[in-house]
């Protein structure tokens, strides 16, 4: 029984010791903003586009009272419901007014469209 009793206080020690266990490198590395290629939590946000800014790849999205603007780059999907062969993101210019649906990702610089669906 003492042994056992000895045994159970030198684990006890042991941990105490050493601390805390470090992070699985899974978990230590799942920040999407930090981590290139790691899959990011989107959000949906929906409005009407009222301002697109090519040169600075960004548009402006409306939905009463709240307004965003996202950024956007090549990898921006876009879905056009009304013309499904209406070319990429760049089809956003001349679309003022238009209903949309933005799926987003937080990143260091703000909001960024993954996706930009036509309604």
């Amino acid at each position: 029984m003492t042994r056992l009793l000895l045994a159970g206080l030198a684990v006890a020690l042991a941990v105490t010791a050493c601390g805390t266990p470090a992070a699985p490198p899974e978990q230590a590395t799942t920040d999407p903003l930090t981590v290139p290629g790691a899959e990011e939590r989107t959000r949906l946000f929906t409005g009407s586009l009222v301002e697109v800014d090519l040169d600075q790849r960004a548009f402006t999205v409306v939905n009463g009272d709240l307004e965003r603007i996202f950024t956007f780059d090549d990898a921006t999907e876009t879905v056009d419901v009304r013309d499904p062969s209406a070319a990429g993101i760049q089809g956003l210019a001349g679309s003022e007014g238009a209903q949309v649906a933005v799926r987003y990702a937080e990143r260091a610089g703000g909001p960024h469209a993954v996706r930009v669906e036509f309604e």
